[in-house]
């Protein structure tokens, strides 16, 4: 019984990990796309430009 309860603690502990490990990962998308969108965006802007 107690060797269950450890298992389940121990997977438990497991899954929070994964949570908090899949939050930093979503947040280090969001900091590195931000950037490349506003680049992406001066260029478009720079074309715009040129072509009038």
């Amino acid at each position: 019984m107690k060797r269950r309860y450890d298992a389940y603690r121990r997977r438990k502990r497991n899954i929070n990990y994964d949570k908090r490990r899949g939050i930093n990962i979503i947040l280090n998308i969001t900091f590195t796309t931000i950037p490349i969108i506003s680049i992406i965006r001066l260029i478009i802007e720079i074309i715009n430009s040129y072509y009038r």
